[in-house]
């Protein structure tokens, strides 16, 4: 599996380098800067401000089509036909769309640190509190992404669903998705967890109060249920019943 893991990683690499140059040089842009006084430095700024943005989105869009599209490809009949289960292939391309939504969006929080020293004076590093939220954030985008995915093979999966694949994936995904979220809402609003979050500037991509969106509370562990649920489904309906067409 480790070996399975290192191909995928290598291979969205390949594919997706002018992300990793686009992120460098965001970063770059931020780290130049002295001070915020000045024509040069404020362009430099602001430059890593949108390009950094920019680049984020992408690592995030490409993590969600790298676990997506995979099922899309051709090539799919040619990996299932691998001497690896259909578990391990599906838990590989959701580690690695994980991994690309923790690496964008501690880039995401660096830049933003590196910005923000202007006004605190000082150089800040990610600590251990940032990566507190980031986690959180990981599952929910790799929840989105198992759904989807869990969608378009299901729809592939059953001869009434094949007439029409495209329509049952959307439809599916937002049914889960939609499901998921609000019986999560529900049941936090019932046990009186639900109170409206305040941001920290300090701690950006951290949601500090009783309502830890995206921390390790209720709302994560129903995340990643979902997502064990739709790996051990989805998988076995990709070695039984996935036909491409």
């Amino acid at each position: 599996m480790f070996s399975l893991l290192k191909w995928n990683i290598t291979d969205y690499i390949k594919r997706n380098t002018w992300i990793l140059l686009g992120i460098a040089a965001s970063l770059l842009c931020a780290a130049l800067p002295r001070n915020s006084v000045g024509l040069l430095n404020n362009l430099l700024i602001g430059l890593a401000s949108i390009s950094g943005f920019i680049f984020f989105q992408a690592g995030i869009l490409t993590a969600f089509l790298f676990v997506f599209r995979w099922a899309e490809n051709d090539s799919v009949e040619l990996e299932l036909s691998l001497p690896v289960s259909s578990r391990k292939q599906v838990a590989v391309k959701l580690l690695t769309g994980a991994l690309v939504n923790f690496l964008s969006l501690v880039f995401l929080l660096q830049l933003f640190l590196l910005i923000g020293r202007f006004s605190s004076g000082s150089y800040q590093w990610i600590s251990g509190e940032h990566l507190k939220g980031i986690l959180g954030w990981v599952v929910f985008l790799t929840f989105l992404e198992s759904s989807v995915l869990f969608a378009y093979i299901f729809s592939h999966s059953y001869r009434m669903t094949r007439r029409a694949p495209d329509l049952f994936t959307a439809l599916v995904s937002l049914v889960l998705i939609g499901t998921v979220v609000v019986c999560t809402v529900v049941i936090m609003a019932v046990t009186n967890q639900l109170i409206a979050p305040t941001f920290s500037t300090d701690s950006i991509l951290t949601v500090e109060g009783n309502l830890q969106v995206f921390s390790f509370t209720l709302p994560n562990w129903v995340f990643l249920s979902f997502i064990l649920l739709e790996w051990l489904v989805g998988s076995r309906l990709l070695q039984n019943r996935f036909q491409t067409s």
